[in-house]
């Protein structure tokens, strides 16, 4: 008797090879394609942190700007727990950088007096180590908008755009992930059943 009921199974699952072969290979490719737009998902955050800890923010200053002005305003921003390192460049400094990377470049541009006379003097600002990755574009907007209400600061700049463009492309991603896991997991379950 047991030796029919072992033979009723083995014709059982000869018979039934394809169909359980089938949902082993939807089942593998439904955890699969899981599994990489996790994995793919989570690499393009990481992408942001990185470049997020990178961003620097520059505070282009008035032209009639007073130096003690500025010097208020600097100890202003250093007295932010979040900001690591201010430093001042003066337009005489960011004229000579200018010079030096456009010498090559553009060399008739440097002898247009007129233009360079247009680079303005700026704050570079730095975040502490100690903010996470995450946190940089959220303090760096905050930040931002404290300082545009200066009326010393001209224009403040930190790549602003292509950061809030790339992570609205991570959301929509991140978003289509999540519905086509929420199919393949409902298509999966639907062939195991």
């Amino acid at each position: 008797m047991i030796r029919s009921v072992f033979e009723q199974r083995l014709s059982s699952l000869k018979r039934n090879w394809a169909l359980q072969f089938s949902t082993l290979v939807v089942v593998t490719a439904c955890y699969l394609v899981v599994s990489i737009s996790v994995l793919l998902s989570q690499n393009l955050r990481k992408i942001l942190t990185l470049w997020g800890e990178d961003l620097q923010m520059t505070v282009y200053l008035a032209e009639e700007s007073d130096p003690d002005q500025v010097q208020v305003l600097q100890n202003k921003i250093e007295t932010n727990k979040n900001v690591g390192k201010v430093k001042l460049i003066t337009k005489e400094a960011a004229l000579q950088e200018f010079r030096g990377q456009m010498a090559s470049y553009a060399p008739d541009l440097l002898n247009q007096n007129d233009i360079l006379s247009l680079i303005p003097a700026s704050l570079q600002i730095s975040l502490n180590e100690s903010v996470a990755g995450v946190e940089h574009l959220k303090i760096l907007d905050a930040l931002a908008g404290t300082l545009k209400a200066e009326e010393i600061v001209t224009e403040v700049s930190y790549g602003q755009e292509w950061v809030k463009k790339y992570s609205q492309f991570l959301f929509y991603f991140q978003r289509g992930c999540e519905a086509i896991g929420i199919i393949i997991l409902g298509a999966a379950l639907f062939v195991l059943s």
